[in-house]
């Protein structure tokens, strides 16, 4: 980037400004697609205080961030990654504040607009097919302020522009691979996912990976079953089922995963009320009780209803089954959705029997129950 041309309605830069701005723009291989001049962007709080010194601030928004630097010598006093944002507000053309990290910036500026559609620009540039308000949400009055524009559609639904700003956020280079089989996959084209084409052995990069499914609204289907794949690997990936709205089908079977790692993908279902899940297979798993116990908790949260459920092989005791029996009974859409049930090889015991036969008593669509070495 060069120091001789700004984007944006900051045209009076000093050199010293610039040169601080420009060097850290390429420290962290960004660009700039807007930079305003802001009298005072300081903390809320701070401003309820009615502290007297204003926070003079430079705004650059950059691809996948929020930059603020300080007047005079152009240093850097914060970043807001786009991920970490929690919420933009506005309430007039004047005002913009940014809420991350559990503190809001304020500040007052004639170029608010701008700011705000150029913010909206980079978002939609880092997740092209997220919907509206879930990447961060636009507090924005009125809100026919949000003014409309132009997407390019991308394969894969923008997969590679969101790994991309994953890679950012883990500070570490996009892997050529990963690119490179997302756009194998493009070419075929389907909607169905298998994280073999994309595993890695390298945390920073699951971690992005991870970043860039977040939002994806292309593929329907996630497959990561028959890997080898460490404990914490598979934490960095399950997390983007707190996210993830898309997934119809998700089959994780046969990863030797822990009972923690089944009670992290449940707690993420439960954030996300199931997203749009209805087949799940996580059979061949070290869920146990306790996992078992937590996915219950988590279906009874689905908005909808799922239509297939195989746990088989899963080390489940009385005490897990009675649960996710007792969810799927007491759930209407459950009910009235599922179709195929697996619980082989688990410990039904007496309880669970019980617990079974009062589910199976109560009406329900299921088609198929596999009940193989249940003992």
């Amino acid at each position: 980037m060069s120091t001789d041309t700004f984007p944006g309605p900051a045209t009076d830069l000093t050199a010293q400004e610039k040169k601080g701005i420009v060097a850290h723009l390429l420290q962290k291989n960004e660009e700039a697609s807007c930079v305003v001049r802001m009298k005072d962007f300081s903390e809320a709080a701070k401003k309820k205080e009615k502290k007297k010194a204003e926070t003079p601030r430079i705004i650059v928004i950059g691809k996948y961030r929020v930059f603020l630097f300080k007047c005079d010598k152009g240093q850097l006093a914060a970043e807001f990654p786009y991920i970490d944002i929690q919420e933009i507000q506005s309430t007039s053309s004047t005002e913009i504040g940014i809420q991350a990290g559990g503190k809001l910036h304020l500040g007052e500026t004639p170029d608010a607009e701008t700011l705000l559609l150029h913010i909206r620009k980079a978002i939609t540039k880092c997740f092209p097919t997220a919907p509206h308000d879930t990447v961060v949400k636009m507090n924005v009055t009125p809100a026919s302020r949000l003014l409309a524009f132009e997407l390019t559609e991308q394969p894969c639904g923008g997969f590679e522009s969101a790994y991309n700003c994953g890679c950012d956020y883990a500070n570490i280079q996009p892997n050529q691979q990963v690119i490179q089989s997302a756009r194998r996959v493009a070419a075929i084209p389907t909607r169905d996912l298998d994280i073999r084409e994309f595993a890695t052995e390298l945390l920073a990069e699951t971690r992005a990976l991870s970043i860039a499914l977040r939002y994806n609204t292309f593929f329907t289907s996630f497959k990561a079953s028959h890997i080898k794949i460490s404990p914490e690997n598979l934490a960095a990936l399950l997390d983007l089922f707190k996210y993830n709205k898309n997934f119809r089908t998700v089959d994780l079977s046969n990863l030797g995963a822990s009972k923690e790692a089944i009670m992290e993908l449940a707690e993420g279902w439960a954030l996300n009320n199931g997203g749009a899940v209805s087949v799940i297979d996580l059979s061949g798993n070290n869920t146990e009780d306790r996992g078992a116990t937590a996915l219950a908790e988590a279906l009874l949260k689905w908005a909808n209803g799922i239509s297939s459920l195989n746990i088989a092989r899963s080390s489940i005791g009385k005490t897990g089954l009675s649960a996710i029996f007792k969810a799927l009974r007491d759930h209407k859409s459950m009910r009235d959705s599922l179709k195929y049930l697996d619980i082989s090889y688990n410990k039904l015991d007496i309880e669970g029997t019980r617990a079974l036969d009062a589910f199976l008593s109560t009406k329900n669509t299921l088609t198929s129950v596999k009940l193989g070495n249940v003992h």
